[in-house]
């Protein structure tokens, strides 16, 4: 056989096997690909985080605008915020809600309504249209807008024993953050939305507290626990000393 076409022939055969093992390569690069595709777990922090270390990855982040009550505030606010946006996330905002305070009480008298002095309501619906407001204004500063604002109810926050109060101090922020175009969602869980707000249901989605893990937090996905009469966006858990969340859609 002619040296010409000797070297033709090995390199069909090299083509050929190349060809062949094409698919085997292929399979590989993608497994390795899908391997570092975003997962649905996201972490929330806030104030309890300052100074500490932050998760290494987010595929989404809440983050606490103020220290635990209203009208107070996150001190390491900004740099968490960077964190998210390092990691590409898309990001929301928690904030803690009560009602009355005798710390904040001036702040019920500030609108938007003029209440009657013995008129409970009005100055609830203040109250939490103020903390709102209070708190946006926080965010404005920041030059960010979130995704997401939630509300978070909790009962190691103090609330009135009459929950058609409670229930004013959420609408009051419900309204405000409506006013400027903000989404809204409600953070709590079954026992203690019932406890502070009754039978109250805004329709809003749901962040759904009080999973044990993962696997506890998937099944919690439904209308269950979407106490508010809305969907459940997210249920967290605790995993690694981190607060954790999973987002069902």
């Amino acid at each position: 056989m002619l040296p010409i076409l000797k070297f033709f022939e090995k390199l069909t055969h090299t083509l050929i096997i190349s060809l062949l093992l094409l698919p085997v390569i292929f399979s590989h690069v993608v497994y390795a690909t899908s391997a570092y595709r975003p997962t649905k777990t996201g972490f929330d922090i806030s104030y309890p985080q300052c100074q500490k270390e932050y998760p290494a990855y987010s595929a989404f982040s809440v983050i606490g605008v103020n220290g635990g009550r209203p009208f107070t505030l996150n001190p390491c606010f900004y740099d968490q915020i960077i964190w998210s946006k390092s990691n590409m996330a898309k990001t929301s905002l928690y904030l803690n809600l009560s009602y009355i305070s005798p710390r904040s009480s001036e702040y019920a008298l500030l609108g938007p309504n003029i209440c009657s002095p013995t008129d409970d309501n009005c100055f609830a619906y203040n109250y939490g249209y103020q903390a709102a407001k209070f708190s946006t204004n926080q965010v404005q500063q920041n030059n960010f807008k979130p995704y997401i604002w939630w509300l978070d109810i909790e009962t190691m926050n103090t609330w009135s024993d009459q929950k058609s109060l409670n229930q004013q101090v959420i609408q009051g922020t419900i309204d405000f953050l409506t006013e400027n175009g903000q989404r809204i969602g409600i953070y709590s869980t079954n026992f203690q939305w019932k406890t502070i707000a009754g039978e109250f249901k805004p329709g809003l989605p749901v962040w759904a507290a009080g999973a044990k893990d993962l696997s506890d937090a998937i099944t919690r996905c439904n209308s269950k626990y979407a106490f508010t009469g809305g969907h459940v966006m997210q249920v967290q858990y605790q995993q690694n000393n981190f607060d954790n969340n999973h987002l069902c859609q």
